[in-house]
């Protein structure tokens, strides 16, 4: 026998009481369910060229409203190079997508950013102390700065000394799922963001990416994917942005409850630029954690924290919440 719910496809499992098989039923929806946030790097110089937001396939239209937040703050002088980056990263995002046929799905993303001197330097400074992680340079300066500087040769490429807020690219994706576990993904990021503020990169990108979902009878649900992202050449860093980056995923999930399941998970992607300057030129490498409340069979609450691992290659912890309202499925 074969169950099914959402976008989800239940194996034959052994006979077992009914109260039983229905808790593993629900535990293991809510599991492979737990993927609608899809956290992006928030660094100022990275939210131009937005990541896959496309994590699983949908058996019915979706609409997904996010919220992310994060911190910045990078100063670092070499001989031929400058930069000065203390800001905080608002991102809002609305997600709307479903499926076009028996394997065809479609996505589309549009997100607005807000970068400000913002109010969350005092969290940062508590959440490394509480978690003995290094502080870099944040007790040398005043909390909710903005400031976003670098110069190179003596030339000023970048002075953003006061908020800036609008649209970032907007996001089209296409997935067509090659078997029960692995689909490819192609995507495009449109050029509808402002370069001069760091919000756009003025050239379209595209993208294709691979990834693929196993899952044991006990309900864990691990999910990796790799792709490559060919870089529009606009905005402020023409000069150094580089032509293409690759990028990788991998999340594990596992339900603890009828309604509750946990995740963790590894972002990365390669430097977007030629730099010797961290969050320019740097590997990224960021770890999340968190979980997914189901609020009905409808509805969806994801909550997580993130923590950058290769240090200064993107903003230090960061929140990212989405709630998710599914359609019925087919």
């Amino acid at each position: 026998m074969q169950l099914a719910k959402g976008n989800i496809k239940y194996m034959e499992m052994p006979v077992m009481g009914d109260a039983k098989a229905l808790k593993l039923i629900l535990c293991c929806a809510l599991s492979l369910n737990a993927w609608s946030v899809q956290a992006s790097d928030l660094s100022p110089f990275s939210i131009a060229h937005p990541s896959l937001d496309f994590t699983s396939t949908p058996k019915s239209q979706t609409l997904s409203l996010g919220y992310q937040i994060a911190n910045t703050q990078y100063y670092k002088v070499l001989p031929n190079h400058r930069i000065s980056v203390d800001t905080q990263t608002q991102l809002t995002n609305i997600v709307i997508g479903g499926p076009l046929s028996d394997r065809w799905s479609y996505q589309i993303s549009a997100s607005y950013a807000l970068l400000s001197g913002g109010f969350s330097d005092n969290f940062i400074e508590t959440w490394h102390s509480v978690f003995g992680l290094p502080n870099g340079s944040r007790d040398q300066y005043l909390q909710n700065l903005m400031r976003i500087q670098y110069e190179r040769n003596d030339e000023v490429l970048v002075a953003i000394h006061r908020s800036v807020s609008g649209l970032l690219d907007t996001q089209a994706a296409l997935q067509f799922e090659l078997d029960d576990r692995s689909s490819v993904n192609v995507f495009v990021n449109l050029p509808t963001g402002n370069g001069d503020q760091l919000l756009g990169s003025e050239k379209m990108d595209l993208g294709l990416a691979w990834q693929h979902t196993y899952i044991n009878d006990s309900g864990w649900r691990i999910q990796g994917r790799i792709g490559v992202l060919a870089l529009g050449d606009g905005g402020l860093l023409r000069s150094e942005s580089k032509s293409f980056a690759t990028f990788g995923h991998l999340g594990l999930a596992y339900p603890l409850s009828e309604v509750f399941s946990v995740r963790l998970w590894l972002d990365s992607h390669t430097a977007y630029y030629d730099s010797p300057l961290a969050p320019l030129g740097k590997d990224t490498l960021i770890l999340g954690m968190g979980g997914a409340l189901a609020i009905s069979d409808r509805w969806q609450l994801d909550l997580f924290v993130s923590e950058d691992i290769a240090v200064e290659a993107s903003p230090d912890v960061g929140l990212h919440m989405r709630l998710t309202w599914r359609a019925a499925g087919n």
